[in-house]
């Protein structure tokens, strides 16, 4: 189901893209962003039994930093880290390391020690315990006790996106025409449904919509649309005291889709057809899709992959 809007609509329109195309930042600051990490990353087994599936690379960078800059892009200055205490690595990998800092110093390798904390110093890094995997609803809500704005992204680092300007600067031009939470969308295929947060939404523009409905992994049958949810919410401090009446749902999980679902009524809820490629990180093909594109744009490897790619093709 793709969001078509009428004429009545061009207005809104042209004030996204412009919007978009200007470079400086939007009026609204939203400070502070909850990052859900303490999934068991099956997909990936044996090898997340020691590493986490957001340690993964793209190549020379983490799934998680990606989403650190993308969150540092459009304003964060805190990101707090939702993790079981399995996962203890992902606070040691950005935290510094006294032995690897000495061990380059008296090797003369100072120069790498930057590299060490791939994270600005002018960021917080705030890390919460979710105890059992009761779903993204849960583990969102394991992190209200830092949340200080009205405002909050959740980033999910399985969802690497490809996009300039980054989608979570795109939500914040949203958020600036309609004070609403807004959610990242996109089509997927229908038999892909089941996968997916589904959202029945009233076109607002081509690319935003009046969020009716939202459904938690859905059949074919039940879906109300194929717009899924990916990843990318901008949601109120409030959304809170809707997660605590949440009852389980699809998994037996406390879903965030439900809390969303239940806010509709009172505040309204945008979806947002984002501009850029998204690759699900969270399964071995889309992580290895995800290296093959940003390898193409890298400084260093672009060349020798083109020639790789080139030479590939080629032979096919």
């Amino acid at each position: 189901m793709e969001l078509k809007a009428d004429r009545s609509h061009n207005m809104v329109d042209r004030f996204f893209k412009a919007d978009m195309k200007r470079q400086g930042e939007s009026s609204m600051k939203v400070r502070q962003a909850v990052i859900p990490a303490a999934g068991l990353g099956i997909n990936f087994l044996p090898i997340t039994k020691t590493i986490p599936k957001e340690l993964l690379p793209i190549i020379d960078k983490t799934c998680l930093e990606y989403v650190f800059a993308e969150g540092i892009s459009a304003g964060v200055e805190e990101f707090i880290v939702v993790i079981s205490k399995e996962k203890q690595i992902i606070r040691d990998y950005f935290e510094d390391s006294q032995y690897m800092i000495d061990w380059l110093r008296n090797r003369h390798l100072d120069n790498l020690i930057p590299t060490l904390n791939p994270l600005p110093k002018n960021i917080k890094l705030t890390f919460v315990y979710q105890d059992e995997p009761l779903g993204l609803g849960h583990a969102v809500y394991c992190a209200h006790k830092h949340i200080t704005d009205d405002n909050f992204f959740v980033l999910l680092p399985d969802d690497i996106i490809d996009a300039e300007p980054p989608v979570t600067n795109q939500l914040l031009k949203v958020y600036a025409f309609q004070q609403r939470p807004t959610i990242a969308v996109m089509e997927v295929p229908w038999e892909d449904v089941c996968r997916y947060g589904i959202v029945q939404a009233t076109p607002v523009s081509e690319h935003v919509g009046a969020v009716q409905n939202i459904v938690e992994k859905p059949t074919r049958q039940e879906a109300p649309s194929n717009l899924a949810v990916m990843g990318r919410y901008l949601l109120p401090k409030n959304i809170f005291s809707y997660i605590v009446k949440t009852k389980p749902g699809a998994g037996g999980e406390i879903q965030l889709t439900d809390a969303i679902r239940n806010i509709i009524a009172d505040t309204g809820v945008n979806s947002y057809v984002f501009e850029g490629e998204r690759f699900d990180t969270g399964e071995p093909l889309g992580l290895l899709l995800a290296n093959l594109v940003f390898s193409l744009k890298h400084p260093v490897y672009k060349d020798k992959i083109q020639k790789t790619v080139k030479m590939l093709s080629a032979g096919i």
